[in-house]
């Protein structure tokens, strides 16, 4: 595996060819190529056999940018009661038509 330059977050590095070395063009930290350093896999794929490292100092900007609000949860509609008689039947059909009409357009859109 290896730690890719795009995931080195802090700083921008630039490749020095003669030393090996990348270095930061603000900070000048310099990773020299054998140096030891401190790492946390980022992603690993099975089918590729590649695991991709950040370094452990870049940790904490990763978990700040991907943390999410929690959900809010949804409300319970309440329905009245229906009866059952030859009045309101074609009235409960033309509603039960309605509301599967928008469950289906609903479902379809979380599905995207």
């Amino acid at each position: 595996g290896l730690v890719h330059v795009s995931n080195m977050m802090r700083d921008r590095y630039v490749y020095d060819a003669r030393s090996f070395s990348l270095k930061g063009e603000k900070s000048g930290e310099e990773f020299k190529l054998g140096e030891k350093i401190n790492i946390v896999v980022l992603k690993t794929n099975i089918k590729e056999k590649t695991i991709d490292f950040i370094l452990a100092d870049d940790a904490y900007i990763l978990k700040e940018k991907t943390k999410t609000k929690p959900k809010k949860k949804a409300k319970a509609k309440v329905k009245k009661a229906v009866t059952f008689n030859k009045k309101n039947e074609k009235k409960f059909t033309k509603e039960k038509r309605k509301f599967y009409k928008k469950a289906n357009k609903n479902m379809r859109r979380n599905k995207r």
